[in-house]
């Protein structure tokens, strides 16, 4: 059956949605400079006697991001008005794996990963954040580069990352709409394939009767 489109089938609507109050991009940075990484026990020591570093490589994970503080009213004139912004700070808990590729003193290639490294980024916005709403920090993109070697019998690296963050103030609220209702698409069906002959072997048989 053919799927007709409910032509007229309008209906006012409410709708409970997030209001956008204010949408910023930003760039966090961290550095760790210095850093020692320890390895889980068990794990083949990349810095053991013998063994090569052939490369370094770090993963930042961000975690739940908090508000901390109140947030504190300033005035600002953008293009030619007066505008109250507040000014929010967030805590972002980072967490960081270091994975070190090494060649042993036997030539075994072998990857391990330390145990991960906590650090902290705190950031402070201007926003129009009234009271009420809510901050909405997502991690949308980093970039982490690392470098370091054994000292001491000890692996010490130095961590740069950089995070792309995307924060936004919103509330619920509820609001109306007059909106057309949907309708399912046709439906895709797979046809039965026609009924295939085996090919024969006409230079073989049949054979024309002499």
């Amino acid at each position: 059956m053919k799927v007709q489109n409910l032509s007229g089938g309008q209906e006012l609507l409410c709708v409970n949605v997030d209001k956008v109050y204010d949408w910023v991009t930003n760039q966090a940075s961290v550095n760790l400079p210095g850093t020692t990484i320890t390895f889980p026990a068990g794990v083949l020591d990349p810095c053991a006697a013998g063994t090569t570093i052939l490369d370094i490589a770090a993963v930042v994970t961000v975690g739940t991001v908090t508000e901390v503080g109140e947030r504190v009213n300033r005035t600002f004139i953008i293009n030619g008005a007066e505008v109250t912004l507040q000014r929010v700070t967030i805590v972002k808990p980072l967490s960081i794996a270091v994975t070190v590729t090494a060649l042993t003193a036997t030539g075994t290639q072998i990857t391990v990963t330390g145990v991960p490294i906590p650090a902290t980024v705190t950031e402070s916005f201007f926003l129009c954040a009234p009271e009420g709403t809510d901050i909405t920090v997502t991690a949308f993109d980093s970039e982490s580069s690392v470098s370091g070697s054994c000292v001491a019998g000890a692996l010490v690296v130095d961590i740069a990352a950089v995070i792309c963050q995307s924060i936004q103030v919103t509330a619920p609220v509820t609001i109306e709409l007059t909106a057309d209702f949907c309708a399912a698409r046709e439906n895709i069906i797979a046809a039965c394939p026609a009924p295939a002959i085996p090919p024969q072997c006409p230079a073989l048989f049949p054979t024309p009767l002499a």
